[in-house]
């Protein structure tokens, strides 16, 4: 079995919160402890426009079956640096050469803040 090495935080995205001054504003829960193995699929991408400086990244980390449960809109903090969860994780654990034996790949996105 391929060892879960790194350390990151999961929050569980709580829904809609009230800020300061009553206004709608999204909420996570506390962040958990897990472990993921390693990333894949480090991608970025920037418009080829005039006067466009955002810069898009996607990753993905790969982790084992018992990680826990990941939905989308739940974030991921590794290393500092918050992600967004993209999509359901996508399901390797149907491997017809080692049965038993999977994982799941979570997307991730770069978390903005103005």
């Amino acid at each position: 079995m391929i060892p879960a090495l790194f350390d990151v935080e999961h929050l569980v995205f709580d829904g809609e919160g009230k800020d300061d001054y009553g206004n709608d504003i999204e909420s996570w829960g506390s962040p958990e402890p897990r472990k993921f193995v390693t990333f894949i699929d480090p991608e970025s991408d920037e418009l080829n426009l005039p006067g466009h400086i955002r810069d898009t990244v996607d990753v993905g980390i790969i982790v084992l079956p018992d990680f826990g449960p990941v939905s989308p809109r739940d974030r991921e903090v590794i290393d500092g640096i918050e992600y967004d969860v993209v999509g359901m994780p996508k399901d390797f654990t149907k491997n017809p050469f080692r049965p038993g034996f999977g994982c799941y790949v979570v997307t991730l996105k770069v978390v903005q803040s103005s």
